[in-house]
């Protein structure tokens, strides 16, 4: 029940290529609510513009976020910022990219537990657990 009455909570905020962490404040003295994030997932020194007159928070997050690979859930007194899942990215995207191939060192040995980063994901990893990526 809490996170249906946070969420239906209005905001007010006018603001021009300000920082993303003035925003943030803007929603925290509005609605009591505080935001919560990492930095890697979110640029607090990103600048937006966002144009809001007693609008559902919920609306202003989702436009305010939208294209960021961000997600956010609101529970108790937070809202939680968090990376989206790499299914849903690619899912809202639209985009499919097959990746395989064989991670190996410099001795072209295959690498066992290697990690790769995919910039279009934003920090999501994809884990190979065998030497192949399927």
């Amino acid at each position: 029940m809490a996170c249906i009455t946070a969420t239906a909570q209005k905001v007010s905020m006018d603001f021009r290529q300000v920082k993303l962490a003035k925003v943030f404040d803007a929603i925290t003295q509005q609605t009591g609510l505080t935001v919560a994030y990492s930095r890697p997932t979110v640029n607090p020194d990103k600048l937006v513009t966002v144009r809001a007159d007693e609008e559902e928070l919920a609306h202003v997050l989702d436009r305010l976020l939208a294209g960021m690979g961000v997600t956010y859930e609101i529970s108790g007194k937070k809202v939680y910022l968090k990376a989206k899942a790499a299914s849903e990215a690619t899912h809202q995207s639209g985009k499919v990219k097959k990746i395989s191939g064989v991670i190996v060192d410099e001795k072209g040995e295959p690498v066992i537990g290697a990690s790769i980063a995919v910039k279009e994901l934003l920090w999501e990893r994809l884990q190979m657990l065998t030497e192949n990526i399927p």
